[in-house]
This record gives C-alpha cells, sequence and structure tokens, in this order.
C-alpha cells in the first residue's frame, strides 16, 4: 500500500493510491479515537425537504458505514475515513473538524462539493 504524509503528519491512502489530502487536527482525531469505537468516520451528503425546498449537507457520523462497498477508505492520522463513492472533492482535501457550541461537540467537514 502506497502511503504519503501531509503537513500534518495524516497518512493518506486508498487501495495503494494516493487520492486526495485530508486534514484532521489533534483536537479533533482525540475526539474520534474517544467516541468511535474502530477509530473511524464515515462523510456522506445528507439529503432533507421540507415544502418546497431541498436541501444537501455534508455530513461527518462516527463510525463504518453499514454498507461498506458504497464506500472509498482512506487512512489519515490513523483513523479511517469512509467517504461515499462518486462524492465530489474540491480540490480534491476534505478537512475534518470538530464544532464547539457551549457544551455540544460536533464533527463537521469542509471540502465537499454540493451540487443542485
Amino acid at each position: 500500500m502506497k502511503n504519503r504524509t501531509n503537513d500534518n503528519g495524516n497518512q493518506i491512502t486508498t487501495k495503494g493510491v494516493v487520492l486526495m489530502n485530508i486534514i484532521i487536527d489533534k483536537n479533533t482525531a482525540d475526539f474520534i479515537r474517544k467516541h468511535s469505537k474502530d477509530n473511524s468516520v464515515t462523510l456522506y451528503v445528507k439529503a432533507a425537504s421540507g415544502g418546497w425546498c431541498a436541501v444537501q449537507s455534508p455530513t461527518v457520523q462516527l463510525g463504518k458505514p453499514p454498507i461498506a462497498d458504497n464506500y472509498d477508505m482512506y487512512i489519515a492520522y490513523d483513523i479511517s475515513v469512509f467517504v461515499r463513492k462518486n462524492t465530489q472533492i474540491k480540490n480534491e482535501e476534505l478537512h475534518i473538524f470538530l464544532r464547539k457550541f457551549l457544551w455540544l461537540k460536533e464533527l463537521e467537514v469542509d471540502g465537499i462539493q454540493i451540487s443542485y
């Protein structure tokens, strides 16, 4: 398997081919390790509709996807990152980070292209 290390020390690999840069800061990586049983996250676009409008939002979920065949897997900072196949990535870079509001913490992702 081919490995590459980015500026944050993250190894980015998938089936032996380096495809993109995934950035996960130390606090976010620590949060994932603490709250995910298998040190993994799943990225996908969540679609929701309400009345006359439909909204799509990039989503990060702790753990592996239920059907892994529908996802490409990458390793970044010793965390398995599952990205839904055919997801459009801006500039071949994803940034997974922790958003905090008062006492709430939530994983977010930047870099997924939304097409309307």
